[in-house]
């Protein structure tokens, strides 16, 4: 598991060199190599300040330390603040930005997401509960007042996709056991 994780976090930093801006977007936040190297507690210090990939980082350290629930909140905090910030003001979001979701999404995501689909009814209430945490956490790096239509759209998109897992919760399942995969509700 921790190969896996230095992996991913050298592909990541291969893929995409660089730094994540800080919220004020004038000083470098940073890099990926020294936030990979971070504890789950040293990343969550101020990260409703903090440039929305470190919510994947985040995500990515606990599921490989075996906190697979709080993973996939995490993951899923990071899909609706990304979201938000790539959709707030798309002809200032650093070049990079949108190349870092996609990898996040599919490097992260990927485990986790094979994981928590694992138990439908689960992941509907963490997608509940990252809803609530969103809407009571001010958010240092986007603006949510400022970009009040771009908030609606990355929101909108995490009620999506429970009304999607909860429309095809069997034919989940269905699929999930055909491949072999757990499933545990």
């Amino acid at each position: 598991m921790r190969a896996r994780f230095f992996a991913t976090a050298l592909v990541l930093g291969l893929l995409l060199p660089g730094n994540l801006r800080a919220a004020d977007k004038e000083k470098p936040q940073d890099d990926l190599e020294s936030l990979y190297k971070k504890s789950a507690a040293e990343l969550k210090v101020g990260i409703e300040d903090k440039h929305p990939g470190v919510y994947f980082v985040l995500a990515h350290r606990l599921f490989l330390d075996g906190k697979k629930d709080e993973a996939t909140f995490w993951f899923y905090v990071g899909q609706l603040r990304f979201r938000f910030h790539l959709k707030s003001d798309p002809k200032n979001v650093p070049p990079g930005d949108p190349g870092l979701f996609s990898a996040f999404t599919e490097l992260v995501g990927g485990p986790i997401n094979k994981w928590a689909f694992g138990d439908t009814t689960a992941l509907v209430k963490t997608l509940d509960d990252v809803l609530a945490w969103d809407a009571k956490t001010r958010n240092g790096y986007t603006s949510k007042e400022a970009n009040a239509e771009a908030l609606k759209y990355a929101r909108n998109s995490i009620v999506e996709l429970q009304k999607t897992i909860r429309d095809t919760a069997d034919q989940i399942r269905k699929d999930r056991a055909a491949a072999g995969w757990e499933n545990r509700n």
